[in-house]
């Protein structure tokens, strides 16, 4: 059977999409639904593990996940042994809810923060970014290669040299 296509393309690199998109998942599934995009952690680990595993975790003072949506990534990467997670999305709606649903971790805060603009963190800020599926959905925003681009051109400044993002 083929996949059922929508008719227009979908606005995944546009915050409006993602407001709409979680308030829809939470009037149908309930208000605290959460959805794990692509993988969790026990499935990136094996990659991490090439880049240090538990030593990463322990050497990475600072780390920043970029287009957090509703994932349980940075409570699984506190368990892990990272220090502070700074988790970013450019959706108010979902910023709201995890922070308010983790706003008992003092070392996993959330920001509405667009990953293309990370001008509130100074140069060589994090020892560690992670992406799960944000430099997708920005290819599917208005001229898509330049702002991967800008989403890569920030991710470099902010992070350390000699650090990963995976």
């Amino acid at each position: 059977m083929a996949i059922p296509f929508p008719r227009q393309a979908l606005a995944y690199g546009e915050p409006f999409y993602w407001d709409e998109r979680y308030n829809a998942e939470r009037a149908k599934h309930g208000k605290d639904h959460c959805f794990e995009w692509y993988c969790d952690l026990d499935d990136l680990w094996p990659i991490l593990e090439m880049y240090g595993g538990d030593e990463l975790a322990k050497s990475s003072d600072r780390s920043l996940i970029i287009g957090a949506g509703d994932s349980a990534l940075g409570e699984q990467m506190l368990e892990r042994g990272f220090h502070f997670i700074q988790a970013i999305d450019f959706c108010k709606t979902v910023v709201d809810f995890m922070d308010k649903r983790y706003e008992h971790q003092p070392r996993l805060q959330y920001s509405i923060v667009d990953a293309r603009k990370l001008d509130r963190y100074p140069t060589d800020h994090f020892q560690f970014i992670v992406d799960k599926g944000c430099t997708d959905a920005t290819f599917c925003s208005w001229n898509s290669y330049l702002e991967v681009l800008r989403l890569n051109q920030e991710v470099c400044r902010v992070l350390e040299p000699g650090r990963f993002f995976p």
